[in-house]
């Protein structure tokens, strides 16, 4: 399977792309699912609400309108990652 992950360089993202990447996930032709990780972190959201909810929400919705134009058929649900369910990061 090949994951097109967002926010590669973020605590999280680079987390789940180190997981990924153990798991045998490897950079191929097609990309069969999306995970969309990348935000603008909460510190910087509360200087600026109003560019915090531009990035995040706005940029949520750009990503998954790229999902929808480049028709992934493997994206049939959007879920919440909990960073609480990922384990210690390491």
């Amino acid at each position: 399977m090949t994951t097109l992950a967002t926010g590669a360089f973020g605590g999280i993202g680079a987390w789940v792309c180190k997981r990924l990447l153990d798991g045998g996930e490897r950079g191929e032709q097609g990309i069969d699912r999306v995970i969309h990780l990348a935000a603008w972190q909460v510190p910087l959201g509360r200087q600026d609400p109003a560019r915090g909810a531009l990035i995040n929400v706005v940029g949520t919705a750009k990503a998954l309108e790229a999902v929808k134009a480049h028709e992934f058929a493997a994206l049939q649900r959007y879920e919440r990652l909990d960073a609480r369910e990922l384990g210690p990061v390491a």
